[in-house]
């Protein structure tokens, strides 16, 4: 906690700071300095202790105060592993899908792959707090599913070459880690009446296809405050949501040191 930990050592530099004015204004002190003095010594180390003691106050309300931060160039990319609907044809995923594995989904009988979307990538600058436009999540359950647990992955990789839409398993990838997830339980839906089953839906021939299934979406927006990248989950999806489910990793060394 901020408080409990920073605010003795700001509370002591503000009385020391008051003392040193007050006797400034009622007192009229001659104060020697230089060598002839014999104060060098001790002038260098009340010099140094007020550094010290003005760097570690600085330092306390900077990560106080993220939102007037500086921007910072990232060194490494993030992103969540996602089952988009195959789209060759799409200017913006068809070349990592094009070389992703296609799988059809058992309850809808669609083709999806199974990529990594980044939201941070690396020389980013990116503000002290940021959040990112929200990925839009959907989870399907049969309808003999005891609970509704939703997994999201977050990978980092600090390859050069980072682009999304590709396979988790192609060559660009291949520096990619699983550095945190975040696992919320829907169950509630269903239990409270606030969802019901998705038939089986028509394809563009008419033909019915897939089986009865329960279908979640939420938002999980990744957010960057200060050292720290959140991840939270929100339903419902889109503007208002109530957080789900938050998760957390430090992110330090995802930027350039000295500027974190």
């Amino acid at each position: 906690d901020y408080d409990e930990t920073f605010s003795p050592l700001l509370k002591r530099t503000v009385a020391v700071l008051e003392k040193q004015i007050e006797g400034a204004l009622h007192v009229d002190i001659e104060i020697k300095t230089g060598e002839s003095s014999g104060l060098s010594y001790k002038s260098s180390s009340l010099t140094k202790l007020y550094s010290v003691t003005a760097i570690a106050t600085g330092a306390t309300l900077r990560a106080l105060c993220l939102k007037d931060g500086l921007e910072r160039k990232a060194v490494s990319g993030y992103g969540f592993l996602r089952t988009e609907p195959f789209e060759p044809n799409d200017p913006d995923q068809e070349e990592g899908h094009k070389e992703a594995q296609i799988k059809a989904d058992p309850f809808d009988g669609h083709e999806y792959v199974t990529v990594i979307d980044c939201f941070m990538h690396k020389n980013d600058l990116i503000e002290a707090i940021h959040e990112y436009h929200p990925f839009v999540c959907t989870h399907a359950f049969g309808l003999d599913k005891r609970k509704f647990e939703c997994e999201e992955i977050l990978y980092v990789n600090e390859s050069d070459n980072i682009q999304s839409h590709y396979d988790v398993k192609h060559s660009l990838n291949k520096d990619a880690q699983i550095v945190g997830r975040i696992i919320t339980d829907m169950t509630f839906l269903r239990d409270q009446g606030l969802i019901s089953p998705v038939g089986p839906k028509p394809d563009e021939n008419g033909v019915l296809r897939g089986k009865p299934h329960y279908e979640v979406t939420y938002d999980l927006v990744p957010i960057v405050e200060g050292r720290d990248l959140k991840y939270v989950a929100r339903f419902p999806a889109g503007e208002g949501g109530a957080v789900m489910k938050e998760a957390q990793i430090c992110i330090a060394a995802a930027f350039k040191p000295g500027i974190g």
